[in-house]
């Protein structure tokens, strides 16, 4: 069954959808983009 289809305007809008089917592609895809994200945030704060 597919889960209901739900806005997702932010990015911890998707962190969330993606909570509720692990697994499945779109999580793995948040999970790269979040974890892409976080390695930015970290060498960002190194520069500065």
């Amino acid at each position: 069954m597919l889960p209901e289809l739900r806005d997702m305007d932010h990015f911890s809008d998707a962190l969330e959808i993606a909570a509720g089917i692990p697994g499945s592609g779109f999580a793995q895809a948040v999970e790269a983009a979040a974890l892409q994200f976080q390695r930015f945030a970290v060498n960002e704060g190194a520069t500065q």
